[in-house]
């Protein structure tokens, strides 16, 4: 026997995560720029007092285009791949539609070759 609790489908809420979810990104682009001016005053001043405000603002914008080219090089790529795995793995209902459908294609291409003078 297979537990399988029932699901509810109330829209708004999953409505309210997405919108939540996607305004968490400029949330914390402000929270990011909060905390940098607050590690600037209280640990570069210290460590290192001769790098200005805007030096250490080109810093953290490179930390952030490193950041940002490993993601789309190497991180998305891969999340993909796992994703597409994933998907076709494991139990995916369409599946079988499109092996019913490829098989029909290579049948169709051996009729239109038969019928093709060599």
């Amino acid at each position: 026997m297979i537990f399988n609790p029932k699901q509810y489908r109330i829209r708004y809420i999953g409505g309210l995560k997405n919108v939540f979810s996607r305004a968490q990104f400029y949330l914390s682009l402000i929270n990011f720029f909060q905390v940098s001016v607050v590690t600037y005053a209280i640990v570069v001043k210290g460590i290192a007092a001769w790098m200005t405000w805007y030096e250490y603002l080109a810093l953290l914008g490179g930390v952030v285009i490193v950041a940002m080219v490993f993601e789309y090089k190497i991180m998305l790529p891969s999340e993909m791949a796992f994703s597409n795995w994933q998907w076709w793995t494991h139990g995916n209902p369409l599946k079988p539609a499109i092996e019913d459908l490829q098989k029909e294609i290579r049948e169709l291409r051996e009729e239109l070759h038969k019928g093709k003078p060599q």
